[in-house]
């Protein structure tokens, strides 16, 4: 998931004791769009929809695991979530990060402007397929996509891809090179009010 610049300073702290009283994730969200900074979180609703307490285990092997009660959120008809957000408190609160709603297989991608191609070793996205990408440190997204979009995988030929905004449309143009991870988002819409319920909310570092 990608973490927002707070949570990576207080990860830092926490190796160097800079700042003894830290504020950790407590809470997490659904999102309807661009989560990037706590944006479009899910409203509204009856039972009306709410963040709830999430917990994780000690981190291993680099990755934090969900502990406890899986959370099941309350979802207000007509809306499609594709993304879950991490917080520090119950309302309001500080922004952590956020990965996308039944996330797949974080890939590394290396994409090139010439043909506008994204190229993923044994991928397994199928044309049709959404999915969000994500900046590493020491590289830059191509120019042409941005984290927190959500893409639409076109043109795929063994181990590339190219990306369009809507489904079957035209490929976004890249007017540079650029490396970073790529990550499949499965949304889910809700016609009806429901409840969805997140079984995997693993925390990884990807920047």
């Amino acid at each position: 998931m990608p973490f927002t610049d707070a949570a990576r300073n207080e990860m830092l702290d926490a190796l160097t004791d800079a700042t003894p009283a830290l504020s950790p994730i407590t809470h997490c969200s659904l999102h309807t769009a661009d989560p990037t900074a706590g944006a479009n979180e899910v409203t509204g609703g009856g039972p009306a929809y709410a963040r709830i307490p999430v917990t994780f285990a000690n981190a291993g092997s680099g990755a934090a695991l969900q502990n406890g009660t899986d959370p099941v959120f309350d979802v207000p008809a007509a809306t499609t979530v594709v993304a879950v957000g991490y917080w520090d408190d119950v309302s309001a609160g500080e922004f952590k990060g956020w990965s996308p709603l039944n996330g797949g297989t974080v890939f590394p991608f290396y994409a090139q402007n010439a043909g506008d191609v994204f190229s993923v070793d044994a991928h397994g996205y199928s044309n049709g397929d959404q999915v969000y990408f994500h900046a590493v440190t020491g590289s830059s997204l191509p120019t042409g996509v941005s984290a927190g979009t959500r893409y639409y995988i076109i043109g795929v030929s063994g181990d590339t891809f190219q990306v369009s905004l809507t489904s079957g449309g035209s490929a976004v143009v890249l007017t540079s090179d650029g490396a970073g991870m790529v990550q499949k988002v499965i949304p889910e819409t809700f016609g009806a009010q429901g409840t969805l319920t997140v079984t995997d909310a693993t925390l990884r570092l990807t920047a």
